[in-house]
């Protein structure tokens, strides 16, 4: 059952239901280490991808999380000729599978999109930041229309 929203408004005045929300440590599971700016961003793919098989979707949106550099003078290794310097994301991954009334076709049952964004607390509240940031996001342009 879906719960319709209160909180993710889109540019387009669009406020899909939450059909399903997923939330986990940024880092569940890592023993031990220093992230670094090259593992953030094969984990930001990764995450994509966990969305995608758990919400049986091929849309989903990653909201560009703000990586805190911990020393940008120091890099700790070079992977390809790309440097990557100790950096975290924020503490919490935050995924939901929304989905809203038909945008481009009527003869589907729905609109329906993946929605990822980080941030240092568990949801909800939902940061302010990341809201402001849903609000600049075309809900009709990313959206895919389905039978549900």
């Amino acid at each position: 059952m879906s719960t319709q929203n209160q909180y993710l408004k889109f540019k387009d005045g669009i406020f899909p239901s939450i059909n399903r929300m997923h939330q986990t440590e940024t880092y569940y599971g890592v023993l031990e280490g220093v992230p670094d700016t090259l593992i953030n961003a094969e984990e930001l793919i990764s995450l994509q991808e966990k969305a995608k098989r758990m919400f049986g979707l091929n849309n989903v949106y990653l909201i560009q999380p703000i990586e805190k550099i911990i020393n940008p003078e120091e890099h700790v290794r070079t992977d390809n000729g790309k440097k990557a310097y100790r950096a975290f994301l924020p503490k919490v991954v935050c995924m939901v599978e929304l989905s809203s009334t038909p945008m481009k076709d009527d003869d589907m049952e729905c609109s329906r999109l993946g929605l990822i964004w980080l941030q240092d607390d568990f949801a909800f509240p939902i940061d302010p930041e990341i809201l402001k940031q849903i609000e600049h996001l075309d809900w009709k342009a990313l959206s895919v229309d389905e039978y549900f």
